[in-house]
């Protein structure tokens, strides 16, 4: 694993879990624990290595540590561990460490155990209702209480006044309490409410419809109905343009609104397995080098496999691996296959820049980043690799037959897709849009208003990281 404290880390859009904890714990000389992590180590350079990694930690968590490194200590005397055997024991005896909930704002939400002990000036109790209060547990039900006193167990009429126990010294200590519950033809109060001999009585300065009230008040009121038209002023051509950012546009405008016009970030992702988009985006980054350092214009399963198990910092796991191995196995046939066509890749991940004027005089930049332009004494044909869905009805193709335009002559040029999920070419058909289709579509964008309503033209994207915020569809 390497390492090296990088300034610009947490701008980074995919953090690694591991690089996290090193900048969080940037106190422990990760070099010299690397290079002892194998080797037999003192206590004292043990205990050292602890502490620092406990520097900014609450007392408690350290007296509970300082307990265990005794047990360390010891064990140390009498064995030759080294440094990760130490490790691995002494994480086996801290797993199971519990420590007090602390701190939060004002208002403290907690169970009724967590409050065991404490006091506050206020409490707050919802849902007072029978079928909640007092607690069963439906797994002990089978057992009546007379099997349960002859086993040694605790009795259902033990477990409910421990409850009753513990609402009456939370309510007794605090200075206030307000008790909420429903009662209607379906659900009835707690019969603690009677049991406790608390004098209690019914808010009727404050009803419901006025609490209600105060929200219309004050504009605390919750819109959860799901956004599908947004306005907004926004010049699509002020940046450079690429597909990505015309496939949103033209598909979906919600997420195109949330990422290009309130430029909001996607989630930055601490995982270190690949998802879909980072697994094809390491096949691209595999490709690339093979193509540049080994051949142009032959495929070798073997030296592949090489080039993707020597990739720095690869985070391809079991089951990715193997698929790769599926997947190339197949494409060193059809590869090849092309290249006996006279084809030698010419470019590969090849950035072009082109500018255009729409028939109304807006100068478009746009921008795009070949996977491969292969040639023979014919044509320039562009390849563009797709690990997922390949879709021949898009603008892609085009888009970049655009952008390679601006060097050769469109007619010897072609495009496809490489479907590496299905092994086979996709070339264009006559459902493919044309490069002045292409230039038609910029043009109408150029007509537009500068305040514009965003929508979705489509609403099969539910990967999207923006559906949260439009859909409001929590999920957990």
């Amino acid at each position: 694993f390497e390492y090296k404290i990088n300034d610009d880390f947490y701008n980074e859009q995919n953090l690694n879990k591991h690089l996290c904890n090193l900048h969080f714990f940037s106190s422990v000389d990760f070099q010299e624990f690397k290079k002892l992590f194998n080797e037999n180590i003192s206590f004292e350079f043990f205990e050292n290595f602890i502490s620092q990694l406990l520097e900014n930690s609450e007392n408690e968590l350290k007296d509970y540590v300082i307990k265990e490194l005794i047990f360390i200590k010891e064990l140390i005397k009498t064995h030759k561990l080294n440094f990760a055997q130490i490790l691995e024991l002494f994480f086996m005896q801290i797993d199971n460490i519990k420590l007090s909930s602390v701190g939060g704002g004002e208002v403290t939400v907690m169970g009724l155990l967590e409050s065991r002990g404490l006091s506050f000036d206020g409490v707050i109790i919802v849902d007072f209702n029978d079928d909640f209060i007092p607690k069963r547990v439906s797994s002990e039900l089978f057992l009546n209480n007379e099997i349960r006193k002859k086993a040694g167990l605790i009795t259902h009429n033990q477990r409910e006044n421990l409850q009753r126990h513990y609402y009456y010294t939370l309510i007794a200590k605090a200075k206030l309490v307000g008790i909420s519950f429903i009662e209607n033809e379906e659900k009835i109060k707690s019969r603690f409410l009677n049991e406790l001999e608390f004098t209690l009585y019914e808010d009727k300065i404050y009803s419901n419809n006025a609490y209600l009230k105060y929200f219309h008040t004050y504009q605390c009121s919750f819109n959860l109905g799901p956004i599908t038209h947004i306005k907004a002023k926004h010049n699509y051509f002020k940046e450079n343009l690429s597909y990505s950012r015309l496939h949103l546009l033209i598909n979906y405008g919600l997420d195109y609104y949330y990422k290009y016009v309130l430029c909001l970030k996607e989630p930055k992702n601490l995982n270190d397995t690949l998802k879909a988009n980072e697994f094809g985006s390491f096949i691209h980054k595999a490709l690339e080098i093979y193509y540049t350092q080994i051949s142009n214009n032959h495929f070798d399963y073997e030296a592949f496999m090489q080039v993707v198990k020597n990739i720095k910092q690869n985070n391809i796991d079991a089951l990715n691996l193997a698929l790769i191995e599926a997947i190339f196995k197949e494409f060193q046939i059809l590869e090849n296959e092309h290249f006996e066509q006279g084809y030698i890749v010419k470019e590969r991940e090849f950035p072009l820049l082109r500018e255009f004027i729409t028939d109304n005089g807006v100068k478009i930049n746009t921008f795009g980043r070949l996977d491969r332009i292969d040639c023979n004494d014919e044509e320039k044909m562009i390849i563009d690799y797709k690990s997922g869905k390949a879709d021949d009805k898009s603008y892609q193709l085009a888009f970049y037959k655009f952008l390679l335009e601006g060097k050769y002559p469109l007619e010897n040029i072609k495009a496809c897709f490489y479907d590496l999920k299905n092994i086979k070419i996709i070339n264009e058909n006559a459902q493919s849009k044309s490069v002045q289709e292409l230039k038609d579509l910029f043009s109408k964008l150029a007509k537009e208003p500068l305040e514009k309503e965003f929508y979705n033209q489509k609403n099969d994207n539910i990967y999207s990281p923006y559906t949260m915020l439009y859909k409001k569809e929590f999920k957990f």
